[in-house]
């Protein structure tokens, strides 16, 4: 249902589900409108200026209750394993 909505009005997509991400830039081809979990930390780290003890306790936060971490292939996996040291 998100995948439809977003195609069909034109808006970004945030999803870290691969199937809904392949079936959307197969729809769209526009990486741009395509954004992660990992993306919008990385966002919000930057344009808030984060303190780095923040962005840590934050990042620990999400893998422990949501048992998130960005996969191999996400391309802010390695920002994300930094930030955390």
């Amino acid at each position: 249902m998100t995948l439809a909505i977003a195609i069909n009005r034109g808006l970004y997509l945030v999803t870290d589900e691969r199937k809904a991400r392949r079936l959307f830039l197969e729809q769209i081809a526009k990486p741009k409108r395509l954004i992660s979990t990992s993306d919008l930390l990385r966002h919000w780290a930057q344009e808030k200026i984060v303190s780095k003890e923040q962005l840590q306790k934050t990042l620990q936060r999400i893998e422990s209750r949501a048992s998130y971490r960005p996969p191999l292939s996400d391309r802010n996996q390695e920002w994300w394993i930094n930030a955390l040291s």
